[in-house]
């Protein structure tokens, strides 16, 4: 159904998304339970309590900040503990084409290898381009992300490296 940002226990209340969205203007403001997808959503697909701006101009500017998790604690008193997320997309369409151009990161603020089990501090980011045309009858939709960051254990720091390449070419009929 969702990343588990919800309640779904049996019998529980499942609350899929819940948010304010507030419009002045050319802004948009979105804060609550929400979803949040990068580009085709193949990179950063996610249900989370975040904060977002859309700012509507020939270029549409998305920017956001997301709390992913407390790492157990339900207060900031034992400092920067929390896992977030931060984004900005920016986007362009017109009646030929459409691109989205993004970066993404997860901060993590616990120290490496405390708690039980150990806790690993992940310092994850991705950048992306996605777009979509027609080539006479053929429809293409492409994406490539890059991934890179460390994953620190207390007892080791491996880097994250990745590339992913999504495309979707058809024809209509």
């Amino acid at each position: 159904m969702n990343d588990g940002s919800s309640n779904n226990d049996v019998g529980g209340v499942d609350v899929d998304r819940a948010y304010l969205a507030v419009t002045k203007g050319p802004v948009t403001t979105v804060a609550g339970l929400q979803y949040l997808g990068l580009g085709n959503a193949v990179a950063y697909d996610a249900v989370h309590t975040a904060l977002a701006f859309v700012i509507k101009t020939p270029v549409v500017i998305t920017a956001g900040w997301a709390k992913v998790d407390e790492n157990g604690s339900d207060t900031d008193e034992e400092g920067f503990e929390d896992i977030d997320h931060y984004f900005i997309n920016l986007g362009y369409s017109a009646k030929a084409f459409s691109i989205n151009a993004w970066y993404a990161m997860q901060t993590d603020g616990e120290e490496a290898g405390t708690g039980t089990p150990a806790h690993t501090n992940v310092e994850a980011n991705c950048i992306g381009v996605q777009g979509k045309f027609a080539v006479g009858p053929v429809n293409i939709n492409a994406e490539l992300d890059i991934f890179g960051g460390e994953a620190d254990t207390g007892a080791a720091t491996i880097d994250l490296v990745g590339t992913q390449f999504f495309a979707d070419a058809n024809i209509a009929m």
